[in-house]
């Protein structure tokens, strides 16, 4: 293998998840990186759904992507000894009659049977949540909070091979 250097611009999630990936692979990697508390990658909220709400359709690769997500980001959190991944059923509740009719009709179909928590409605036991049409259970959603794990790669990416990262101001 060359002993070329590979230099990835910007430690977001992408570059942070390819230098991990590359140096893996043993290759020879330098990160150069501006800090910016305001950047996409910290400031996303890191929310993942395997279904998109308004259509209620399966996300992009929804079923190839989402075993590997929890095992992934598990495997990763205990590489980086840190905790950001969370994974939640995120309620989802409905606005009109015609949106609660398009979720029933959904939750019948086999494609579907792995993403909700059941085939029922629920109403939401929450005072300050107005839902009189109730609301579904989406499964396989959840966060990732984006700030611990950049901060963590970062950690780990100084301690384990000094001299990767290079902070430019």
């Amino acid at each position: 293998m060359s002993k070329d250097r590979i230099a990835i611009v910007g430690m977001g999630i992408a570059g942070a998840i390819l230098s991990d990936k590359l140096i893996e692979s043993h290759f020879d990697i330098t990160i150069f990186n501006k800090r910016n508390s305001s950047c996409s990658s910290r400031v996303a909220a890191g929310m993942f759904n395997s279904i998109i709400p308004r259509r209620v359709t399966k996300s992009w690769l929804a079923d190839k992507l989402n075993p590997i997500l929890s095992s992934y980001y598990r495997k990763l959190e205990n590489k980086l000894e840190a905790n950001f991944y969370h994974p939640l059923d995120i309620l989802h509740v409905f606005e009109y009659n015609k949106e609660q009719n398009d979720w029933l009709g959904k939750m019948d179909q086999v494609e579907f049977k792995d993403y909700f928590q059941s085939n029922t409605l629920v109403q939401p036991n929450n005072p300050k949540l107005h839902s009189p049409l109730g609301g579904v259970y989406i499964k396989q959603g959840g966060y990732c909070n984006t700030g611990i794990m950049l901060d963590s790669f970062e950690q780990y990416f100084k301690a384990v091979i000094p001299g990767t990262v290079t902070n430019v101001v």
